[in-house]
């Protein structure tokens, strides 16, 4: 089954999120950027992550927590640019932590083994569906609750097989 992070890496991913959460949530309504919800999401959520494990001197090594911002598209705000705008914000926020940006996200550095990925969406007609826009400007529709939904789904179906592994277990397998 998942095995969860210790207790006190838990208490500190939620300490450190709510904090993340709440300085891009004053960064962003300054910037005049709409966020509708932050939902949590990511293999925490859905109990995939294989970055739990520490074996030695790996890169994966550690805790990588997904931070989605659910983004109101009419906002003033140019789409393509919202990666830079938030690690704008980032710097501003957390100006002694490491940050990187990827194509999809800005990593936000809080150790050597607990980092948070940024992920800026757009909120696209419905509550189930979001634009994800890659820092080369390509749009992928998506849908968080979906994924989160399908995989939750999954992993329970399985649990119920007598003999085979748990879903979750196959997707991280998989990673």
């Amino acid at each position: 089954g998942w095995m969860a992070p210790k207790k006190d890496i838990q208490g500190l991913i939620k300490k450190q999120s709510a904090r993340i959460r709440s300085q891009l949530e004053r960064q962003a309504e300054a910037g005049n950027i709409i966020i509708h919800s932050i939902p949590y999401a990511g293999s925490f959520t859905t109990k995939t992550s294989t970055r739990r494990h520490f074996k030695g001197k790996s890169d994966i090594e550690g805790h990588d927590v997904d931070l989605l911002f659910f983004i109101d598209p009419n906002g003033k705000h140019k789409p393509r640019g919202l990666l830079d705008r938030f690690y704008s914000f980032l710097e501003k926020s957390f100006p002694k932590k490491s940050l990187e940006r990827t194509k999809s996200s800005i990593k936000i550095k809080y150790s050597d083994t607990l980092s948070y990925d940024i992920v800026p969406v757009l909120t696209a007609g419905s509550s189930e569906r979001q634009i994800l826009i890659r820092s080369d400007g390509k749009k992928i529709e998506t849908s968080v609750q979906k994924h989160i939904e399908f995989v939750k789904e999954r992993t329970e179906r399985s649990k119920k097989v007598k003999g085979y592994v748990e879903f979750n277990e196959c997707v991280r397998l998989m990673k």
